[in-house]
């Protein structure tokens, strides 16, 4: 009987003795930039598609973005109208806003302050239906004083900002059709 208890006790206690659980989550941030798994994890899934293995980095704000571009249609430009689908982290993983899930796409009128800049100056280029990964350092992007409910709580979450983009579409806004028929 003394044997079985020992033995047992052996067996359940030993493991744990040696094999210590790593208490670790997957957010400890890494060497690779100072980057966290998460966000490492998401860079290494985008490079899979990406046409471009290294980032493209945004001075002075530091933002960097892998590309999957499309190579047909209208990129955006001032005053037009932009609709996009976003999925946007915090650097521990947690969906801050997910456009696929609400089934509401992102529309707004680009370059018109409407978004924060550093976040027009990031999709500036992109094509209908590329998509876009970009991280944006903690601090890198700035709101003023018009910036929406939900603006504020994305973009002023503090921490870093993985954003996963697809623009879906391009056009002339109705306002501008409007305008030209006085």
């Amino acid at each position: 009987m003394k044997f079985r208890m020992a033995f047992f006790l052996m067996l359940t206690l030993l493991p744990a003795v040696f094999c210590r659980n790593d208490d670790r989550q997957t957010t400890e941030p890494l060497s690779h930039d100072g980057f966290s798994s998460f966000t490492l994890n998401q860079i290494q899934k985008f490079a899979a598609i990406a046409k471009t293995p290294e980032p493209i980095i945004l001075e002075p704000s530091g933002v960097r973005y892998w590309d999957a571009p499309k190579d047909k249609g209208e990129s955006p430009q001032k005053s037009k109208l932009v609709s996009l689908e976003a999925t946007v982290y915090s650097e521990d993983g947690r969906i801050l806003l997910s456009t696929l899930r609400d089934r509401t796409p992102i529309r707004y009128f680009y370059d018109e302050g409407m978004m924060p800049e550093v976040f027009d100056k990031a999709i500036a280029g992109m094509k209908p239906l590329g998509r876009r990964l970009i991280i944006f350092p903690k601090g890198s992007v700035k709101l003023h004083e018009k910036s929406s409910e939900s603006e504020r709580l994305v973009f002023g979450a503090g921490g870093q900002l993985i954003v996963n983009v697809t623009l879906l579409w391009v056009r002339d806004s109705e306002r501008d059709k409007l305008v030209k028929f006085k």
